[in-house]
């Protein structure tokens, strides 16, 4: 077994630091040994990157830590400037606008949809505020109390700042209704506040706190050390906030100033935490610009665990290998050590409180023994292994995680610490490979068999590739195994591993499996970490059985027709099983040919044909259901005489043999008559413009049938007509002209019937001036929309045959492989075969076809009603004008149609410019009487110049059957010169030809020879004979003595310059 990707691997990408998707990603990260983030698959919250070993890594923040500026990630900025007279963070995912003093909004904060929700100050005008980074304090909104807004990462933060006792018992702080626009407000069940527009979009106000100034440092930004933080009595209605600050200054002992924090978020994901103290506030993401999350028990009665929510839908069916929950240790209530653990939590609804804890501790994931923060160490950046975790959000689907943080000993009062708010996850993860699909045969392409009673049946003597689609969204490179097994024989097993991602395929050497077993095979694939799922097994029987050569049985009777139907009935054994027939044409009887012009036997590279189809001229048949015979097949022969050949391929694909490696078929040889009713003058057309003037404005039909209705009587060609005088094979002759602006000359009414079988034909002479990269039609039968057939060249220049179903509209054709050279007489001749159901294009008089194509023929299809154009193909619109496309452009010369399929004798006299039943013509008929003496045909002296030793000689009688007898025979002259020293004499014979027949063949005879240039129109000189054509003139000079042409200057030139 050889194995291959199906696919060279491209060239390398270039250094990068991001990429737009994993796959790019992981090119560069392979390449350059360094991550490269997943643009795509960024946010505000999270970022995954690709690492040079073929993993990935996501990291996902609680807190928004970037925001998309155009094309690019910029990091948050909070810090506040002056922009349309408001105040907004430089650079915020969250973001808000804060009042600038006045009247207006106080703040606004944008939501998901794109829409604002604004909070109003309700005692007047704002004083100018103090900016200073993200804060902005409006002073003495009222006597002694000053408001600071600050832009936070998730949105916003509001403090009270009450700075006395007096300001505290201001009856305006007894019930502070903040208003509320461009959403509804309503309160959860932990008493947190939620903001909800029309859309459905959120954002979220903790239960508000409050604190006051009795632990050294507290601030507008939070509490020092674990300065408590304390409910605050609050309302709230459909479009307003109240809160009871007033009630804050009857509380023992509070020591001013105080600082009462309601906020809004947006960007953050949940975190929380509850407290024993407080068992009934909610501690949903933060409550002010520093806040914290607290962990452990400390004096008075505080007993905190907090809680960290990620989104992990990124992550769901991936292999975890590592993840790492990040935090900052903020704070401590001692300066000693102690442990911390984490575990994975719920999924409950984030928010809870102490008393609605819903106790869905899940499994332990690490505990830490951490040290001492705050005043004994400042921060500290602490980790815990959570791989457990996310490995069950990944294998649940679950799309989130929580992770609780609790003391160990929930005892012990000196294990109380708090953590910063932003915490992060980190996770290495590996996409596992998909599971391989799609599996199939390539060479030879076949289906994938899963049923075990079905296989698919192969041909063991050729090479079989197996070849199935493999995938890794992380775009590493995998390494897939193909596993042959034995059914029949259960001890088989092969396996091979192919490389690389897409399809990949891996190839059984031809003669592996024994004939007659059958065998399963199935793939999987990793990429070096973990290995995908096993595909599903496909079964194959292998074979090296061939069919037997066909019977072949003639089921009509009478003598055959060329192009007309007969009846065959072809037969397999009965120990071939499943066959399927070919069959196919060639004129002329056996011997039999060494392969058939399709599929023989059917290549590696090539699909087992259908029933009922074709390819070029190969029709494929199958035997009747349950019969070893077809029914009757329609069939026409192609020639007088021809053969129809057929194989038998079974269904590994194996033709039928005679004896090993032997290709063979049955033949059976078709002698039949020549179609002479309707492949002639009596039934078709042929428009005849020889000996017409110049001036003529129509060119006569030869039918001779009389009258004047139906396509098969005789009609004129006529305007628009073009013809110009010329010469054909040397021969005086008047053409029909077409240029490239011209207007096809048209018949008077329907020339043939497009149905049924038809032959078009007529020489045509391409213009060396003529556009090349087009198609040009010399001839064509019009519809209203389009030409129901054309007869031309295509864009390359081949000969080409179109036809056109009518009630479909579907066209093919039938194209010439070679070219025709331009400023060359061609006849070009296309068949329609209504019982073969396929097109041919044929060049000169070569009845075998330079193109075949198939073309279904449906019943209801209908003939052309329009008029024969010569020149281009045409159309007339019903409520329009004949138009004329793809022109001509040179000259067309007895342009035929025929309702039958010509015949190689008739498409022999169409090449000769005869109709297609014409007798030969009459030697006296042939040639014009040339006067010349021998001593005129070449002179006395000339003779002498050329040789001395050469005399005439009076009274002599070409053999007959030599071309010196044909030309006398045709009313020329022949003459001898005799060497003096014996032996060896020269004939010049001269003839001068009137039938355009005759000098074709002639010419195509002399053609034989090797061409000799410079002599009159052309020479060719061939075994001691020098043939020149001049015009009409045809002169033979024969001379043993010479070995090329040239041998016979300088008499040969003497001679064409003697003649009148």
């Amino acid at each position: 077994m050889v194995a291959s990707p199906s696919n060279a691997a491209p060239a390398g990408p270039a250094d990068s630091g991001t990429a737009g998707d994993a796959i790019s990603a992981s090119a560069i990260a392979s390449k350059y040994g360094h991550s490269v983030v997943i643009d795509g698959a960024t946010t505000p919250t999270s970022e995954t990157s690709a690492l040079p070993d073929g993993t990935m890594r996501y990291v996902s923040n609680t807190l928004p830590v970037r925001v998309r500026r155009g094309t690019t990630w910029v990091a948050v900025d909070e810090s506040l400037n002056a922009q349309d007279g408001v105040l907004v963070p430089k650079a915020s995912a969250s973001p808000v606008r804060f009042s600038a003093g006045g009247n207006g909004p106080l703040a606004s904060v944008q939501l998901a949809d794109g829409s604002w929700v604004s909070e109003t100050w309700p005692l007047g005008a704002l004083p100018a505020p103090r900016v200073d980074n993200a804060n902005a304090t409006y002073p003495d909104v009222l006597p002694g109390v000053d408001l600071r807004l600050t832009a936070t990462p998730a949105g916003m933060s509001q403090v009270l700042v009450v700075k006395t006792q007096a300001a505290a018992t201001n009856s305006a702080l007894a019930n502070l209704s903040l208003s509320i626009s461009g959403a509804q407000v309503s309160m959860d069940a932990n008493r947190s506040l939620i903001a909800q527009t029309a859309k459905g979009a959120t954002a979220m106000s903790s239960s508000p706190v409050w604190w006051d100034s009795s632990t050294s440092g507290s601030d507008a930004g939070g509490p020092a050390g674990d300065g408590g933080l304390r409910p605050v009595n609050h309302t709230s209605a459909e479009s307003s906030v109240s809160l009871d600050v007033a009630s804050i200054a009857a509380t023992p002992n509070v020591k001013y100033p105080i600082f009462v924090d309601p906020d809004w978020s947006v960007g953050a994901q949940a975190y929380w935490f509850t407290d024993q103290a407080y068992p009934t506030q909610s501690y949903l993401n933060g409550q002010y610009a520093d806040g914290y999350q607290s962990v452990g028990a400390g004096s008075p009665n505080y007993l905190s665990r907090a809680f960290w929510e990620f989104g992990t839908s990124p992550l769901n069916g991936k292999q975890i290998l590592g993840a790492t929950f990040n935090a900052t240790e903020k704070w401590s209530n001692t300066c000693s050590a102690r442990n911390i653990s984490a575990y994975r939590y719920g999924n409950a609804n984030p928010g809870f409180t102490w008393n609605t804890d819903p106790n869905q501790w899940g499994t332990l994931q690490d505990t830490k023994a951490l040290p001492p923060a705050g005043v004994c160490a400042g921060s500290t950046a602490v980790g815990f292994a959570v791989t457990d975790a996310l490995a069950w959000a990944a294998s649940t689907g679950s799309g989130k995680v929580q992770i609780g943080l609790r003391a160990q000993s929930e005892t012990d009062q000196l294990t109380r610490r708090h953590f910063d708010l932003a915490a992060s996850i980190t996770v290495n993860y590996n996409t596992i490979p998909a599971t391989p699909s799609g599996q199939k045969y390539t060479s030879p392409p076949r289906v994938c068999s899963t049923d075990k009673n079905n296989p698919t049946p192969l041909d063991l003597t050729q090479p079989i590739t197996l070849a199935a689609n493999v995938s890794d969204s992380d775009g590493q490179n995998l390494t897939t195994t193909f596993s042959l097994l034995g059914v029949t024989n259960t001890s088989f097993s092969k396996t091979q591993t192919a490389s690389g991602s897409g399809t990949v395929s891996t190839t059984i050497a031809a003669n592996t499996l024994v004939t007659g077993n059958d065998y399963r095979w199935h793939a999987q694939s990793s990429d070096g970490i973990a290995s995908g799922g096993v595909s599903g097994d496909c079964y194959l029987r292998a074979t090296n059985a061939s069919p037997a050569v066909p019977i072949i049985t003639k089921t009509s009777t009478g003598t055959p027709v060329v192009g007309s139907l007969m009846t065959v009935k072809f037969t397999g054994a009965a120990s071939d099983g499943d066959v399927l027939f070919a069959y196919w044409w060639t004129p002329g009887a056996p011997p039999a040919p060494t392969q058939s012009p399709a599929l023989t036997p059917v290549q590696v590279n090539q699909p087992l044909p259908s029933c009922s189809t074709t390819s070029g001229p190969v029709t494929y048949v199958c035997p009747a259901a349950g019969s070893l015979s077809t029914i009757d097949i329609p069939v026409a022969p192609v020639d007088t005489s021809s053969t129809l050949w057929v194989a038998s391929y079974n269904s590994a694909g194996r033709p039928s043999q005679t004896a090993p490696a032997t290709f063979s078929v049955g033949g059976l040889s078709v002698g039949a008559s020549p179609d002479n009713t309707n492949v002639s003058v009596i039934n078709g057309h042929i428009w005849d413009s020889s000996s017409l003037a110049t001036t003529a404005t129509s060119v006569p039909d030869l039918n001779t049938t009389s009258g004047s209705v139906g396509t098969n009587t005789r009609q004129l060609l006529g305007a628009p007509l073009s013809l110009v005088s010329g010469a054909f094979r040397g021969i005086p002759t008047t053409f029909l002209a077409a240029s490239s602006t011209s207007q096809a000359a048209a018949s008077e009414r329907t020339a043939i019937d497009t149905k049924t079988s038809f032959t078009a034909s007529a020489y045509v002479y391409l213009s060396g001036s003529a556009v090349q990269g087009v198609p040009h039609v010399a001839m064509s039968e019009n519809t209203s929309s389009a030409a129901a057939f054309t007869l031309g060249t295509d864009a390359s220049g081949n000969p080409q045959f179109c036809r056109t179903v009518l009630v479909t509209q579907a066209t093919a054709c039938a194209t010439s492989s070679t070219g025709i050279s331009p400023n060359k007489w061609v006849l070009v001749t296309g068949v329609w075969d209504s019982i073969g159901q396929n097109l041919r294009i044929m060049t000169d008089k070569q009845i075998i076809p330079t193109g075949v194509t198939p073309q279904a023929e449906p019943a209801n299809d209908t003939s052309a009603a329009g008029w024969l154009c010569v020149g281009g193909s045409c159309s007339y619109p019903p409520t329009g004008t004949l138009t004329t496309s793809k022109q001509w452009e040179g000259m067309i010369y007895r342009p035929s149609v025929f309702p039958g399929v010509v015949s190689g004798a008739q498409l022999n006299n169409l090449w000769k410019a005869m109709a297609p039943t014409d007798a030969p013509p009459a030697d006296t008929s042939i040639g014009q009487v040339v006067n010349l003496r021998c001593d005129q045909v070449a002179t006395p002296q000339q003779m002498y110049d050329y040789s001395p030793t050469l005399s005439g000689l009076t009274g002599w009688t070409p053999t007959a059957g030599t071309l010196a007898a044909k030309a006398l025979t045709w009313n020329g002259v022949s003459c001898r010169w005799m060497r003096e020293s014996g032996g060896v004499n020269m004939d010049i014979s001269v003839a001068k030809i009137v039938d355009r027949g005759t000098m074709t063949q002639l010419q195509n005879d002399a053609a034989l020879g090797t061409p000799v240039s410079g002599l009159g129109d052309a020479a060719y000189y061939n075994n001691g004979t020098l043939q020149m054509f001049n015009g009409q003139y045809w002169v033979i000079m024969t001379y043993p003595w010479t070995e090329s042409g040239d041998e016979f200057a300088p008499l040969s030139q003497e001679v064409l310059s003697n003649l009148p």
